[in-house]
């Protein structure tokens, strides 16, 4: 059985998805959906730092939606628009991360699905309960 997380806590699906889905038994695994840096009224923060936090918020948001939290991530995948917002990412990444350091893939990419998003953030977590 798959459990599909949406908190109201963060803006709605922008089309036909789920912000996260939970697969069972054994280890539950939840698949977070790519997070931008919108906050839940919709609005798109200025900046790539802003948009950075926004999205990795949003993930973890989703992850305490399905009892879980960063420690619980084992991968990460992170699309950039440029390379000069690396180290913004970099130190985020970093504080949202103190305990544990997942899995990673970054993507350089031409756009991402609205012209003015920056960063989209995806996450794969586990849980043994």
């Amino acid at each position: 059985m798959i459990k599909f997380h949406n908190p109201s806590t963060i803006g709605a699906p922008a089309s036909r998805y789920s912000h996260g889905a939970e697969a069972g038994p054994g280890a539950r695994w939840l698949h977070v959906s790519g997070q931008v840096g919108v906050d839940p009224s919709g609005k798109i923060l200025p900046g790539i730092e802003a948009q950075t936090e926004r999205a990795f918020r949003n993930v973890e948001a989703i992850l305490k939606s399905a009892g879980m939290g960063f420690d619980d991530v084992v991968k990460i995948n992170t699309f950039l628009l440029t390379r000069d917002d690396v180290p913004v990412l970099r130190t985020l990444r970093d504080r949202m991360f103190t305990k544990t350091a997942p899995a990673s893939t970054l993507f350089m990419v031409a756009a991402l699905a609205h012209p003015d998003w920056l960063v989209e953030i995806e996450a794969v977590a586990a849980r043994q309960d």
